[in-house]
């Protein structure tokens, strides 16, 4: 997750977070980044990075 509140440093969340913020926010968008890396785009000041465990 990146969010102004954390100065868009990466801090970790689980998937649930992610997934349950696209749901709630219908403006929120997933786009795919790279061919293992997906983007939830909430707002400005909001996203989350998905990709599969390491």
């Amino acid at each position: 997750m990146y969010s102004l509140g954390n100065g868009f440093v990466a801090k970790e969340c689980a998937p649930a977070v992610a997934w349950g913020a696209l749901a709630e926010y219908s403006f929120a968008r997933l786009t795919q980044e790279a061919e293992d890396k997906y983007v939830i785009q909430v707002h400005g000041n909001l996203w989350y990075e998905l990709s599969p465990p390491r």
